[in-house]
């Protein structure tokens, strides 16, 4: 207080991961990201009177302080109260890493942890996929034994050596990398049984290799009549999409002064099934 008015202090505690890769282009992408990350925190301070934004930036290899979730390694109560008092979660990630991944597990806890307290998040890059294998499978951990971690076709699961089946552990598992499946062995048979899914599948093995994969390919959709002017978009490669606006959000204020069809590139080999996510939200 102070001569008789009470002041009040706003100050706001962000935490930015860099999910990127340990490569040219993943340092030059995140270098970017990092640099917008200021420029607009130092407008939001001005523009709304914040005494002071508190910017953490980390890797995804170092969140062990802001990381706890019951049935893992990361139960410290000072992590918990440190990640409560984190007021934004700010994630740039590689668009190809798998969430089930030894090396994302730790960004992988950090989504789920957020999406369990509503704290707001934003991830560039991995996001879809994140939210797609954590409602599949409330980001549980396992160790993929094929494909390197990768996953491949579900009929090479007969091939697997009997010594290496013996050795399995209980959260070792084979991945069908078409459909996202995925099988344990059960010890009082010495059979594989499905264990779940992961919510991602890869795109390409789908559509070109397999019969199952046909049933997780992205849904044609209703596209609106253009007009006779409009240009007709396509994809000049297969690391392109073309996005269609529908009427609803032509006006929403994100979306102003964009054409109704445009083009993105689209580096991901993995995507989510074809399923509206506000159906499991």
């Amino acid at each position: 207080e102070y001569m008789g008015q009470q002041l009040f202090f706003i100050i706001m505690k962000v935490l930015v991961v860099n999910g990127q890769k340990e490569t040219l282009p993943g340092k030059a992408i995140y270098k970017v990201f990092k640099e917008e990350v200021v420029k607009i925190f130092a407008r939001v301070q001005k523009e709304h009177a914040i005494e002071e934004n508190e910017i953490i930036f980390r890797s995804k290899n170092e969140l062990d302080d802001y990381l706890f979730q019951e049935g893992t390694i990361y139960t410290s109560p000072d992590s918990k109260k440190r990640f409560e008092r984190l007021d934004m979660v700010l994630i740039d990630g590689d668009p190809n890493i798998l969430p089930w991944e030894k090396s994302v597990m730790k960004l992988s806890v950090l989504f789920s942890q957020c999406k369990k307290v509503n704290k707001c998040v934003f991830i560039s890059g991995c996001g879809i996929g994140m939210i797609a294998f954590d409602f599949s499978t409330n980001s549980a951990f396992w160790h993929v034994i094929n494909g390197n971690g990768k996953g491949g076709p579900i009929n090479e699961i007969y091939t697997i050596p009997e010594d290496q089946i013996l050795r399995l552990k209980s959260d070792d598992v084979y991945l069908a990398d078409a459909t996202g499946n995925y099988y344990g062995i059960d010890r009082s048979s010495n059979e594989w049984d499905p264990k779940g899914n992961t919510g991602l599948h890869n795109a390409k093995i789908a559509e070109e290799n397999c019969e199952a994969g046909k049933l997780f390919q992205k849904v044609r959709k209703y596209r609106p009549k253009q007009s006779k002017e409009a240009e007709i978009v396509y994809p000049n490669s297969i690391n392109e999409q073309v996005i269609t606006l529908t009427k609803i959000y032509l006006q929403h204020w994100a979306l102003k002064g964009l054409p109704p069809e445009f083009k993105v590139k689209a580096q991901n080999r993995w995507d989510p099934h074809p399923i509206n996510i506000t159906d499991i939200a």
